[in-house]
């Protein structure tokens, strides 16, 4: 926010009031997607990607940060990659990477949310966030068939 004083002169007399401006960054698109679309199996990879597209009116530095949960938790495993990368003007892309997935701890809905704000203290903008989710079923490795 920024404070402005708005005065008036005149021969009779002056008054003078304040007023605080706030600019909001406009609404920005979050979509999600998954690396691969058929049933997913224990013991195979699999990238969630978080695609960021701010608006062109954006035209000061920012800052995009993101934060992936599971079932409405932080995600904290060994077996997770999670990697944020601008990749054009006002265009982000936030991975998620699991190797191997696990039928055990990787099923649930997983929620990519972002935040923009600006990269100087001297910007009066409000922060921002977006967020969207996808559900993940893993399944084991069917047994193999005996051929006999």
């Amino acid at each position: 926010t920024a404070e402005y004083t708005v005065s008036l002169t005149n021969d009779a007399d002056s008054n003078s009031q304040e007023y605080e401006l706030i600019v909001d960054f406009p609404p920005f698109t979050v979509d999600i997607s998954r690396g691969y679309s058929g049933t997913l199996y224990a013991g195979t990879p699999l990238t969630l990607t978080c695609d960021i597209t701010l608006d062109d009116l954006v035209d000061i530095p920012v800052i995009v940060t993101n934060q992936w949960t599971r079932n409405m938790m932080n995600i904290t495993e060994s077996t997770i990659t999670v990697n944020l990368t601008e990749t054009d003007t006002n265009h982000y892309t936030a991975t998620l990477e699991f190797y191997p997935l696990s039928a055990t701890y990787d099923n649930g809905e997983y929620q990519c949310t972002i935040l923009v704000t600006a990269d100087t203290a001297d910007t009066y903008t409000t922060n921002i966030t977006n967020e969207t989710s996808t559900d993940v079923v893993v399944e084991d490795l069917p047994d193999p068939e005996v051929v006999t």
